[in-house]
């Protein structure tokens, strides 16, 4: 009897310890991880995503990257089209999480997700999941999450710009933010120092930021609902020509004044792109358009890897538009843009200006 309770107490002891921290349970059990499956995660607090081998997914959010207890964890199927979206159907959806989430995946680096829960309207960005850089990592940002006196008409708020994460003290130095106005002046960056990073996230108090291979997700002012912002940041690729982002696209356009976000789809030609309404996942048309945009010539600026234009709707207002770019993604090549801009609408001088997101990958 002594030996069957001690066997008892050894088994419970080592399952108590595969749920610790750093335990996978969908790992191997050696690695922490199972090789075939790819795995993301990104804010608020803390969102993870399981894309498995077979065509499953599993989605998770709990209060901190150790912790036990699970917020939330659904499990379902997913299929990516041939259009370039990608379909998340839930199996027996928890109250509150959408039965089908649409997804844009970026060559297993990092995944544009639609709003998980019914009550939100947020895109979120998740970016693979791993360890944290090891030397200086750059790249270009655009804000996809925005505080609620935002006003891309203010020349003295920020909305895109360069950063870099510096393994010696854990640091996200932002060296330029650029506004929505001129599109060219800096107004100064900011740095947020960590003591340390582990397994890819330095947070605080007021910050959580997500590091990928490529990729980073970053969350500033994370407690403060009024004043929480989301970052994505990007490689940095730099652009020949407009000519470069000759593609059709399918995406997603969020304006985070209205909270409102919806699936659409892109053609460019030599810098004139046209933006259409999608109203069928399925089966995209590239027919009528909702808005026209226009890119300069002059690529590369105000940094590598940006183009900038203006945009219009379809009875003629005008707003300014910035978008991050990276090339040859995955087996297909393709192409992705993360644009921030000022919503197209009539304004009087001193009027303020929604923000908007566009986020568009090729399918051709």
């Amino acid at each position: 009897m002594f030996r069957l309770l001690l066997t008892l107490a050894f088994a419970l002891t080592f399952l108590s310890a595969c749920d610790e921290a750093g335990w996978d349970p969908e790992g191997d059990g050696s690695s922490g991880q199972n090789p075939n499956n790819d795995y993301y995660f990104g804010p608020n607090d803390v969102w993870e995503l399981v894309l498995r081998d077979d065509d499953t997914f599993r989605i998770t959010r709990k209060a901190e990257l150790d912790a036990t207890i699970f917020d939330e964890d659904f499990e379902g199927s997913y299929e990516t089209l041939a259009n370039g979206y990608t379909r998340l159907t839930v199996d027996e959806a928890p109250s509150g999480i959408n039965t089908t989430i649409m997804a844009l995946i970026l060559d297993n680096d990092s995944v544009i997700l639609q709003p998980i829960e019914q009550g939100s309207r947020q895109v979120l960005v998740f970016v693979s999941q791993g360890e944290c850089p090891e030397s200086n990592t750059d790249g270009v940002w655009v804000q996809y999450k925005f505080e609620n006196s935002a006003d891309t008409a203010a020349d003295d708020q920020s909305f895109f710009g360069i950063w870099r994460f510096n393994p010696t003290n854990a640091s996200l130095v932002v060296f330029n933010d650029y506004n929505l106005v001129d599109m060219e002046t800096t107004l100064g960056g900011f740095t947020d120092l960590s003591e340390n990073c582990d397994e890819g996230l330095a947070s605080d108090e007021t910050y959580a930021h997500f590091y990928g291979n490529n990729y980073a997700a970053l969350n500033i002012d994370k407690d403060d609902n009024s004043i929480n912002q989301y970052f994505l940041g990007l490689p940095s690729h730099s652009v020949g020509s407009t000519s470069d982002l000759n593609h059709n696209y399918v995406g997603f356009m969020y304006d985070g004044q209205s909270n409102t976000n919806s699936e659409i789809a892109a053609s460019c030609t030599d810098g004139d792109c046209f933006i259409y309404n999608v109203e069928n996942v399925n089966f995209v048309e590239y027919e009528t358009s909702s808005h026209s945009v226009a890119l300069v010539d002059e690529v590369n600026e105000p940094a590598t890897g940006f183009v900038t234009g203006t945009w219009e709707n379809i009875v003629g207002n005008t707003g300014n538009i910035a978008c991050a770019t990276v090339f040859d993604l995955g087996d297909d090549d393709q192409t992705f843009l993360a644009c921030v801009a000022q919503f197209p609408a009539e304004r009087e001088e001193g009027d303020s200006a929604d923000a908007v997101n566009l986020f568009l990958l090729s399918n051709n």
